[in-house]
């Protein structure tokens, strides 16, 4: 009877779980070209960084096809690096920096090449505007430690900026793919 119920169980659970993985691309669209990312920051390398990390994210997932030529693709993903940020976080005693954390957003636009339809828009609430999918934008936050301590590895702010560029790419293709 428990073994029945146990397996109930994970039936249900599983089931939960492939309900909501979900494509919000129209069918049509089966490749993918990426355009220069503008960059409004004052850090060059990350456009660079941004394309080869959502290049190789798509490569990864494998539900779109990622082309070099925009006329050849069914959709053209494009955007603007912005609101680059650096921080102290953690500072010693002496009221040296210990620690910085760093912040970067991605405003994203996907259009269908066909019919130049705006498939979706990704840039962020508006003054005013209401929460939720349409008004959210991409970004996110790590920490980078220039002085040992506790432990923790020292770190450039270089390195930073690829660990945030890759979850960056990650969440686009995630947005791009299934709409969250």
């Amino acid at each position: 009877m428990r073994t029945a119920a146990a397996g109930l169980a994970l039936v249900f659970t599983l089931a939960g779980c492939a309900a909501s993985v979900r494509r919000v691309l129209p069918e049509t669209v089966r490749t993918v070209a990426i355009a220069r990312f503008q960059n409004t920051t004052d850090q060059e390398p990350l456009p660079a960084l941004f394309d080869e990390d959502l290049r190789r994210s798509f490569r990864l997932d494998g539900r779109l096809t990622v082309v070099e030529d925009p006329s050849a693709a069914d959709a053209v993903l494009e955007g603007t690096i912005g609101g680059y940020t650096r921080q102290p976080s953690r500072f010693a005693a002496t009221n040296v920096v210990q620690e910085y954390a760093v912040r970067v957003a991605v405003e994203l636009t996907l259009t269908a090449r066909g019919s130049r339809e705006t498939l979706w828009i990704d840039r962020g609430a508006k003054p005013g505007a209401p929460p939720g999918p349409a008004t959210r934008r991409l970004e996110t936050d790590t920490h980078f430690v220039v002085v040992p301590a506790s432990g923790l590895p020292v770190e450039t702010e270089e390195d930073a900026q690829r660990r945030l560029v890759h979850d960056l790419a990650e969440a686009a293709v995630v947005r791009v793919l299934e709409g969250w």
